[in-house]
Formats: C-alpha cells, sequence, structure tokens
C-alpha cells in the first residue's frame, strides 16, 4: 500500500530513485558486525588519553572503504595531505579489502594530488601515534586495539541520523561514548551529539573551501528569459531527493507562466539513473563541475545532515544557493548569505521567484557569503585539527 501511494505521488522515475534512496541505507557489512561482537567494552575505557610530544607523528587515517567520488574521502584526503606537507607521516588505511591499486585509483579520482600512502586492512596491525576513525564503524575497529597511542576520531556529520530508529541508529550513537579525542568539522555534529548524549567535550575545525581548486570567483547575476540551475543530489533522504525533484517540478511550472524556461543540471548520482526532471551529468570532475558553476545561475543542495561541500564549492564560484532551512546550513551561514526556503516546494518556488525579482539583492548576496569563506581554508582548518591533537601532549 505505501509504495503504491509513493509511486503515485512522485512517478515512475521518481519512485525508483526513492528505492535507491531505501537501498543505500543497508551499507553495514558482515564483517563489522564480527569486530564489534568481539570487543570488550568493559576492558578498552580510553580515559585520560595522553600524546608523547614529537615533532612528527605517523598517523592513520581509518577508511570503511575508498570510494571514488564521495566529499568525506576527499575531506579525509585533504586533511591528510596537509599533514604530510606539515611533516607529519600519514597512511588511510582501508577496510573494504579491494585492491590497494583500485583504491588508489579512487583516491586520485578524488584528489588528484593527495600525499600520504594508502594500504590495506593489514594496516591496522601496525604501530601508530595517532589512529583517527572516519565513520562509526571504523570507531569500532580502532576501539579494541592496543597498537594506537592516540585514538581520535574525525566527525564529518551525524551518522546516527543516517538510520531509522533502531539498532544500527544506536551502535553509531555509542561510537560517541567510546572516549577518543573527538574533532567535528563544523559545530552542527558537535551540538547533535551533545542534544543525544549530554555534555562531551568535542574540538571544533572550520568547515572550509579548498581555494586552490575552487577560487571564489566574482560574476554578474543577469538572470532575464531563462534560468539555468545546478543541482547536488544523492540516494540518500538526507540530501532529500524527492524534495528537491518535486521543488523543480513546481518551479518549472511556475516560471512557465511566466514564459520562462529552466535548465536543470544535476550531478551526484550514478549516471545511468533515471531522474524525474533534468539532465542527469552523473559524477562530474572538478574542472567540469568549475564550468558548470560558472555557466548557472542558481545551485541547489539539500543539508539535511551536516552541509555539503558542494554548497561552499558553489558559493566560492559566484552561486547564490538554496538550501532548507530545516537542515544544518544556517548553523554555518545566515539569510544574507544563502537562500532558506522550507522544507516545502511551494516555499521553494516562492523564494526563487522573489529573487529574481529582486537580482540586486541577490548579489549582495553572494558577496557577503563569499566574504564568509575568505579565512576558511583546509590549510588553516588542518593546523586547527593538529593544535587540537597536540593540546593533550606529555
Amino acid at each position: 500500500m505505501r509504495d503504491r501511494f509513493i509511486k503515485r505521488l512522485i512517478g515512475k522515475r521518481g519512485y525508483r530513485l526513492w528505492q535507491q534512496v531505501c537501498e543505500s541505507d543497508l551499507t553495514a557489512q558482515h564483517h563489522h558486525y564480527r569486530v564489534i561482537q568481539s570487543i570488550d567494552f568493559q576492558e578498552h575505557k580510553h580515559e585520560g588519553q595522553c600524546l608523547v610530544k614529537k615533532e612528527s607523528y605517523k598517523i592513520a587515517f581509518v577508511v570503511e572503504e575508498m570510494w571514488a567520488h564521495s566529499g568525506g574521502i576527499t575531506s579525509i584526503l585533504r586533511l591528510g595531505t596537509y599533514l604530510t606537507q606539515f611533516g607529519h607521516h600519514v597512511y588511510y588505511v582501508d577496510l573494504s579489502g579491494r585492491p590497494v591499486k583500485e583504491s588508489a585509483e579512487n583516491a586520485k579520482n578524488n584528489l588528484p594530488y593527495y600525499e600520504g600512502e594508502l594500504i590495506g586492512e593489514e594496516g591496522l596491525n601496525d604501530e601508530y601515534d595517532i589512529g583517527i576513525a572516519t565513520a562509526w564503524l571504523t570507531a569500532y575497529h580502532l576501539y579494541g586495539r592496543d597498537n594506537f597511542s592516540y585514538k581520535c576520531y574525525f566527525i564529518q556529520d551525524f551518522e546516527p541520523a543516517f538510520f531509522p530508529l533502531g539498532d544500527l541508529y544506536h551502535l553509531a550513537l555509542n561510537t560517541y561514548r567510546f572516549n577518543f579525542h573527538m574533532i567535528s568539522l563544523g559545530p552542527w555534529n558537535a551540538s547533535q551529539i551533545r542534544k543525544h548524549i549530554g555534555k562531551v567535550e568535542i574540538s571544533l575545525i572550520d568547515f572550509p573551501v579548498e581555494v586552490q581548486q575552487f577560487p571564489i570567483q566574482k560574476r554578474k547575476i543577469n538572470v532575464t528569459d531563462r534560468l539555468k540551475l545546478i543541482v547536488y543530489v544523492k540516494p540518500a533522504s538526507r540530501r532529500a531527493p524527492i524534495l528537491v525533484f518535486q521543488s523543480l517540478d513546481l518551479l518549472t511550472r511556475a516560471l512557465a507562466d511566466r514564459q520562462m524556461t529552466v535548465q536543470v543540471l544535476v550531478f551526484g548520482l550514478d549516471p545511468r539513473a533515471e531522474i524525474p526532471i533534468g539532465t542527469n551529468a552523473g559524477y562530474v570532475p572538478h574542472n567540469e563541475l568549475l564550468e558548470y558553476y560558472r555557466t548557472c545561475d542558481f545551485g541547489v543542495v539539500a543539508s539535511f545532515s551536516n552541509i555539503s561541500l558542494i554548497t561552499y564549492e558553489m558559493i566560492a564560484s559566484g552561486l547564490p544557493v538554496i538550501e532548507f532551512k530545516d537542515g544544518s546550513a544556517p548553523t554555518f551561514f545566515d539569510k544574507r548569505q544563502l537562500i532558506f526556503c522550507e522544507t516545502s516546494p511551494a516555499d521553494f518556488v516562492s523564494k526563487v521567484l522573489y529573487y529574481l525579482d529582486h537580482q540586486e539583492e541577490l548579489k549582495k548576496m553572494v558577496i557577503n557569503a563569499q566574504d564568509s569563506l575568505r579565512e576558511k581554508t583546509w590549510e588553516r582548518s588542518t593546523r586547527s585539527f593538529i593544535a587540537a591533537i597536540t593540546s593533550t601532549q606529555n
């Protein structure tokens, strides 16, 4: 009954996308569960960790898998690259079992100039000064090991929210009770963690933009009879693909009444995926993405979990960006910098029409947003990251 209702509501193509969203939540693998089952939580408390002072550290980022086309993996690689340039020895331990050569290709796909050494799961057995969990499953792999002198948790999102209320939700939530040194990418994750488990120590680093790849660009805004939108969509409910496509459909009809045409370019999905509206550009390399940003009029991103790198890249490229008010974006930007709409297709349309009629306000919004980015670089955030860790030196 539910499936038939959803299919009628969003159409055949939208229904296929909804099925992908449901399937994408079933990500846990059996060998991760064996690790969870083997942990003695009474034996390892990780209380009062203290890092021995050194000029440089051997650091391992533990990743579930070195996915291609992943913003989260790209952030890890950026962080590791700057740590390498600062004189530390950085390793990326890939738990997927994928051949290292293949994982290295995926890493290059995300960040062609990344530095640090990529190794397989056997790398977990080496000795390290600092081990860094990068997702909830990797925290369990790190938890029971004694060959990491100091354990950290690089938190890019509030991962319990990736799951319905149930076992995976609580397994993810419990990782924030491990007494690792938690370092959050931006303040939103920290606020969510404290809301759910109480007052805990969490270090913060700014959510940055990589100005080497996405330099801050000035551009003219002058929309007349055609509106060109670039839209970031992923098959995950936290990125609101169904809401986004419903909003775009309603906007197309509203602008037709104004004798305006709408061109919608969607990226972030498998290029073979059928979408209800627009052109599916698939996974777009950053040089092509820059060109798309420069030739479009608005960017659309939904961040119902932690904000996306894409929002920052669009702003740097001179795009006014539409986000949803109920997500995390208001934690990072205000209404002078971003277009916030309610979780409603009608309000989405209302906001776009307003700014099409007030394009001078739109120009000021982009300037304000870009001004807020100028100090938020990956180099600066990496220095904050290592400073937070070394503040515990003995």
